[in-house]
């Protein structure tokens, strides 16, 4: 299943955040992306939008952009609380039947504060996709 692509990793060691989303054109079209890339792509978007801010889908979204600058040992919980949640949604409205873009499990998360930005957190997620293969999503938020 294809999806607009507007929000890829420059690499792999750099969160993508809210300021990476920008569509992207090749020869006068969009580019499109689907596979592993579109699965990177959906939960790097619904881990950067708060939750309720989507009038059409209000269940849509993460509680990961309201902990910002919150007390890190409250944090931690309130992230991981809110990942699968958001997880879940994705899993429930996935209509793809390719065995490389349905989640599976989740292979790692580590939530950290970048020493360059006190008051901004690092969510990094690792899942497992049901091809076996897996998916690394860096958000800043």
């Amino acid at each position: 299943m294809k999806d607009v692509l507007f929000l890829s990793p420059k690499k792999s060691n750099v969160p993508v955040s809210p300021e990476d989303n920008d569509l992207l054109f090749a020869d006068g079209d969009v580019v499109m992306v689907d596979g592993s890339k579109r699965k990177f792509q959906d939960i790097a978007k619904i881990l950067l939008t708060r939750i309720g801010s989507d009038p059409i889908f209000p269940t849509y979204g993460s509680d990961i952009p309201n902990v910002s600058g919150e007390r890190a040992e409250l944090v931690e919980g309130r992230v991981s609380d809110s990942v699968l949640e958001a997880l879940s949604f994705l899993i429930e409205v996935e209509k793809s039947t390719a065995p490389n873009e349905n989640i599976k499990s989740i292979k790692s998360l580590s939530v950290s504060t970048p020493a360059s930005e006190p008051r901004q957190l690092d969510v990094l997620l690792s899942v497992i996709l049901t091809d076996g293969s897996v998916v690394q999503t860096s958000v800043r938020v």
